[in-house]
C-alpha cells in the first residue's frame, strides 16, 4: 500500500524532533475516502459529499503500536451507512487521514486496495482489523 506524509505534517514532525516546536496534544485524526490521488501538499482530495458520507474518528485506541515504519488499525474502522451512492458510485482508491472532521489539513494519505465503491443506499464500508495501514517510506 502506497502512503505519503503531507508536507505540512512532515515539517511539523521535523520541527518537533529537533526541539523547534512542542507538538503537545494532537488533534483526533479522521479517516476519509477520496476518488483522486491526493498530493503531498494536501490538495486533489475528492471526498463524497452526499449519501451521509462522513469522515470517521480514528484515535489512539484504534491503532496498534508502530513497527518497521508502519502502523495498522487494531479496531474495525466503519464509515456511516450510506443513504445514496457516494460520488455516483465512483471508485475511491485512496484514504486520507485528516486533522478535522470537515475541512482541516491532511496528515497523510494512502491507497485502498481494492478501491471502495458505494453505488447505492445501504452500504457500510469498513476497514477490517489490520487492513488500514500507514507507513513512512525510507526514501523521499
Amino acid at each position: 500500500m502506497a502512503t505519503g506524509l503531507s508536507t505540512v505534517w512532515a515539517n511539523f514532525v521535523l520541527d518537533h524532533v529537533t526541539g523547534n516546536v512542542d507538538i503537545g496534544t494532537l488533534p483526533t485524526p479522521y479517516v476519509g475516502l477520496s476518488s483522486t490521488k491526493p498530493t503531498d501538499t494536501g490538495t486533489n482530495i475528492t471526498e463524497p459529499s452526499t449519501g451521509d458520507y462522513a469522515r470517521v474518528a480514528c484515535g489512539a485506541s484504534q491503532w496498534g503500536p508502530a513497527a518497521s515504519r508502519g502502523i495498522a488499525n487494531s479496531a474495525v474502522v466503519t464509515f456511516p451507512l450510506s443513504t445514496a451512492a457516494w460520488l455516483a458510485g465512483a471508485a475511491m482508491g485512496y484514504w486520507v487521514l485528516m486533522d478535522a472532521v470537515t475541512a482541516g489539513a491532511m496528515i497523510m494519505w494512502g491507497t485502498v486496495a481494492p478501491p471502495l465503491s458505494v453505488t447505492a443506499a445501504g452500504a457500510t464500508p469498513s476497514f477490517a482489523i489490520g487492513e488500514f495501514t500507514a507507513s513512512v517510506p525510507t526514501t523521499v
